[in-house]
């Protein structure tokens, strides 16, 4: 498979080195414009990406592409995270080819499970060990399908950053590297600056900065957003126990506000939550507190010593949330028995898009 353009760009071309957000994140269906990599067909770039990938050394790689079918939606290559970052370290490093975009797009390899995203899955997870203590951080596990795109991406830091002893047994845990958490990026921001150095020169105290940022990052439960868990120990004011609060989320929205009414009597150790429902088809619970809109309701509140408005917009939140998730788990049923249910999919996705 030959990956080199048909003709090189002088070395004056632009490379700029922060990407726009991407305007077609979501499927879109009906549209003619989009554009594609010669070798790499399955992926498709909107036009506003191809502003910027346009003005980099890798623009005579792009070709308009035709699809065959305008009903089916398409999503833009560049709101996949992993793909973001490849392309952005490709013009940073000032790669000549589309090879680590090639390794990135295609997935991890045969034997390679993919990452499991915010759900938990059993299997034998990577470490980081702290060089001053000689053990595994804690709450810190990555996936091996994520330490492998971190090996294509930095690979002066290949087999020097992250351990998988041999008798390491499987366990269940949730990737602390998933592409949803919000610590994602600030993690390979951190990767960044330690490749910065060959692998030969990183210094000791370099490498602690990382283990020690690491640390401070992984002291509370990663919040996962709105997938259910299993665990009934969460944060919450005892008149409004539908507003479950994460770990994370309580060190950064409710401790800061601790002093005020509202937030002073949200619990300050994880408690169990009463039973407020009972669903055999998804059981579990998740946190109300992770979404910026959520987030401004529940520091108005506090502001104005409103507990009222926030246990009106709490309750109904968690109430359609079960009722969405629910409905959404029967149209996946739906769907494997072969019956269309797109459409209630996505108006179901956007409904609780509209009040996240």
């Amino acid at each position: 498979m030959s990956l080199e353009p048909g003709t090189a760009l002088p070395n004056t071309v632009a490379r700029p080195n922060s990407l726009p957000p991407c305007p077609r994140s979501r499927p879109v269906a009906g549209l003619h414009d989009w554009y594609t990599i010669r070798d790499m067909s399955f992926l498709n770039f909107c036009p506003s990406c191809m502003g910027f990938l346009g003005s980099t050394r890798f623009r005579d790689y792009f070709i308009p592409s035709f699809q065959k079918d305008p009903r089916q939606p398409i999503i833009c290559a560049m709101s996949h995270p992993w793909l973001r970052v490849a392309w952005l370290q490709s013009i940073k490093q000032d790669r000549k080819d589309l090879g680590l975009i090639w390794h990135i797009a295609h997935g991890p390899p045969a034997g390679t499970k993919p990452c499991s995203g915010t759900k938990s899955d059993l299997r034998r997870w990577y470490h980081l060990t702290d060089p001053r203590t000689k053990r595994a951080v804690d709450n810190f596990d990555i996936c091996s399908a994520c330490v492998r795109n971190i090996d294509l991406i930095f690979p002066n830091l290949q087999f020097c950053v992250f351990d998988r002893p041999q008798d390491k047994k499987e366990v269940e845990k949730i990737c602390n590297l998933n592409t949803h958490s919000r610590h994602f990026l600030p993690i390979l921001n951190e990767l960044e600056r330690l490749s910065e150095r060959s692998k030969d020169s990183i210094r000791h105290r370099d490498f602690q900065d990382f283990v020690d940022y690491i640390r401070r990052i992984s002291r509370n439960r990663q919040c996962v957003k709105d997938t259910l868990l299993a665990t009934q120990s969460w944060h919450f004011h005892p008149e409004i126990p539908e507003l479950t609060i994460c770990e994370e989320c309580y060190e950064e929205v409710v401790w800061p506000l601790r002093d005020r009414s509202i937030a002073h009597d949200v619990s300050k150790t994880l408690k169990l939550v009463p039973a407020l429902r009972k669903s055999s088809l998804l059981p579990g619970t998740s946190c109300q507190l992770y979404s910026e809109r959520m987030r401004r309701v529940f520091r108005d509140a506090v502001s104005r010593n409103n507990l009222e408005s926030l246990k009106q917009t709490a309750q109904y939140r968690y109430h359609m949330e079960h009722r969405l998730q629910e409905m959404h788990k029967l149209y996946e049923m739906d769907q494997l028995a072969g019956i269309d249910r797109r459409h209630e999919i996505e108006k179901n996705i956007s409904i609780w898009k509209s009040i996240e």
